[in-house]
């Protein structure tokens, strides 16, 4: 995993053997008062992967940013990882507040009760 002391998200290929529901669901990233469509394609307890569409797959993403979950609302994330249009962000939240975020998430797109 390459670690960076930068603004931006570093570029690696490591994956996390966090438990993931797939989610696959429309979300908006906001970054610098700019809106992306997105897909939120999984959520974990600590974050979540989400896919830039192709057009914004090169767009330099700072590491702080906000996606609106639909139903949720804006959450503040922190990216950690980017590879090509994916990356994955923690919730920048407390820790109390991050396991209640995945739940919520989890619940909105039907795969927890």
């Amino acid at each position: 995993m390459k670690s960076g002391t930068g603004t931006h998200i570093p570029v690696h290929t490591t994956r996390r053997g966090d438990k993931r529901d797939v989610a696959n669901r429309s979300a908006v990233l906001h970054v610098r008062g700019q809106q992306f469509p997105v897909v939120l394609q999984d959520v974990s307890a600590a974050g979540l992967r989400v896919r830039l569409y192709e057009a914004r797959a090169k767009t330099k993403l700072p590491r702080s940013l906000q996606i609106e979950v639909p139903g949720l609302g804006l959450v503040p994330i922190s990216g950690r990882w980017r590879h090509g249009a994916e990356f994955g962000a923690t919730f920048a939240v407390s820790e109390a507040r991050k396991a209640l975020l995945a739940t919520q998430i989890a619940r909105l797109i039907g795969t927890r009760t």
